[in-house]
């Protein structure tokens, strides 16, 4: 009668066929009345091979390849002898047992196990070509991202890649779905493998504010240390939409080549302009006195509204500001936005603020 074996191990249950995330021990119980501890170093006559042979092939991280024969302390129970085998470390791991007894009979029948244990968690991060960042988070050109996963269980079509572009407002959304970024990230054969190292790029050019939410757990269903959580925005594009208005309206006279507005101290000037991602960061505004004007005018040149100073109201940002008299002059300003990309006009029309009645003095 051939010996009776079989093979228990105390976690079973594996993820995606053969990946455990902890240590396994498997327990050998062999049923025969005639067994010895010299069998598994004594040899079958006439062979190579002891009678009992206990092989464990195992695969490291590094690669490195070991095929070894055991000889676990076997205990008696009767006619059963058990036995205990841990695995501990990290590797890809095969198990196989043969047994011939001293009267020649022979089992054979053992489907060798394979399995993995893999308790390291995957490492995620991300970095960026551009980093020529202006107020925190704000970019004015394309970014390429760089994914890095360090895995040795890896399986492409396990990440978990969010991305979601928004306008100023966060009520628009961009349309990134020609980008196709998850599925391109899914394909194993967009990623680059240097040992347990593999990465990935992806193109970040269309404008918004992105947000970026990466998981991944590899084949053990270990998690990633801590998840790629990332925001910012690209806006490549000026300040759209600058205008200047006066209160109260002016009176237009076109005198020679200029357009004169005359208006009674103080006028009010609003400027403003609409950005769609970044949002307006600040205005620098001038009113300029006009060449040969009297020296009792006065401007200002250069004035800085910080954004603290600034109405919003969606993508649209908006200062008002007084010019008193005595001033006859140009307006002129520009918009910049987060991004650091701007834009200015000047109004050609000549403003005129007065409030000094003329001076007559008749002599006979």
């Amino acid at each position: 009668v051939a010996p009776g074996i079989t093979v228990e191990y105390d976690k079973v249950d594996a993820k995606n066929g053969k990946y455990f995330d902890g240590d396994r021990e498997a327990t050998i119980k062999i049923t025969e009345s005639n067994f010895f501890e010299a069998d598994m170093t004594d040899l079958v006559p006439g062979t190579t091979e002891e009678y009992l042979v206990i092989t464990i092939g195992k695969t490291l991280n590094d690669g490195s390849y070991t095929l070894s024969k055991v000889r676990p302390d076997f205990v008696k129970d009767g006619d059963v002898y058990t036995a205990k085998i841990k695995f501990t470390e990290n590797a890809d791991y095969t198990f196989d047992i043969k047994y011939t007894d001293r009267a020649g009979n022979v089992y054979d029948g053992y489907d060798m196990d394979e399995f993995t244990i893999d308790k390291i968690d995957p490492v995620l991060s991300i970095s960026y070509d551009n980093n020529a960042v202006a107020n925190g988070k704000y970019y004015k050109a394309d970014r390429t991202a760089t994914i890095t996963v360090v895995e040795h269980n890896f399986r492409a079509s396990d990440i978990d890649f969010d991305v979601v572009a928004k306008d100023v407002t966060g009520t628009k959304t961009v349309d990134l779905s020609a980008k196709g970024y998850e599925t391109y990230l899914q394909n194993q054969d967009n990623w680059t493998q240097d040992g347990d190292t593999w990465t990935a790029q992806i193109v970040l050019d269309i404008e918004g504010n992105y947000s970026i939410d990466m998981k991944y757990a590899d084949l053990a269903m270990n998690a990633e240390v801590a998840a790629i959580d990332e925001d910012f925005c690209i806006d490549k594009s000026k300040p759209e939409n600058l205008m200047i208005s006066y209160e109260p309206t002016f009176v237009g006279i076109f005198l020679e080549i200029a357009t004169f507005g005359f208006y009674e101290a103080p006028v009010k000037v609003t400027i403003e302009a609409t950005d769609e991602y970044a949002g307006v960061d600040y205005f620098t505004y001038t009113y300029a006195v006009q060449t040969g004007a009297s020296e009792t005018n006065v401007g200002k040149a250069n004035v800085v509204v910080e954004s603290s100073a600034i109405t919003y109201d969606g993508n649209k940002a908006k200062y008002t500001f007084e010019i008193p008299a005595q001033f006859r002059g140009n307006v002129s300003f520009t918009a910049m936005d987060r991004a650091g990309n701007s834009d200015g006009i000047a109004d050609e029309n000549v403003v005129v603020v007065d409030n000094v009645a003329p001076g007559v003095n008749v002599v006979y």
